[in-house]
């Protein structure tokens, strides 16, 4: 996603619900008269400023998290990665557990499946990371690193799933 299509997505859900709510607002607290014209135009500002503002703070978040480029890889907040690793699970939870980023976490084991549930935060409604063992051989171990918000319709998480992904790729 480029940075044009995540205001336009951004712009494409906001502004139905804001030309819902100017209606609505209408009818519980009658202004003026309002044209039906007049509601689309206001909501239109309204949607347009609200973009503007969540997404030019998510992309400041994302700053601040590390990222430089923006591509449609890094803005997605599902994120997923490959990983090559020595380390076998019972190592990778280990090391994950004793990291002073991860530890504050939630851990599930199920199975050979790693689960890490993360807390919420301003730019983020928390994230499931799952790291799952696909291959061992050889003393060499390979990790599919998932990680996705709690929230399944969030398209803005400030870069925080890239950059988990990133720190376990980092410590593996």
């Amino acid at each position: 996603m480029s940075k044009f299509k995540v205001y336009l997505k951004m712009f494409l859900i906001l502004y139905p619900f804001t030309v819902i709510s100017n209606f609505l607002m209408d009818k519980v607290l009658p202004r003026y008269d309002k044209s039906i014209i007049d509601n689309f135009v206001d909501s239109l500002f309204l949607a347009i400023f609200l973009t503007f503002i969540m997404v030019s703070f998510n992309f400041i978040e994302a700053r601040k998290n590390g990222l430089k480029n923006f591509t449609d890889e890094n803005l997605s907040p599902k994120q997923k990665r490959v990983v090559d690793s020595k380390l076998n699970r019972d190592d990778v939870l280990t090391k994950l557990k004793e990291d002073t980023y991860f530890k504050k976490f939630k851990f599930e084991l199920k199975g050979d499946l790693i689960v890490i549930k993360t807390f919420s935060n301003t730019f983020s409604y928390g994230e499931i990371i799952k790291i799952a063992p696909i291959d061992s051989h050889d003393n060499m171990h390979q990790y599919i690193i998932s990680s996705e918000p709690k929230n399944k319709i969030n398209l803005l998480d400030g870069g925080v799933n890239y950059t988990n992904v990133t720190k376990i790729q980092a410590l593996l």
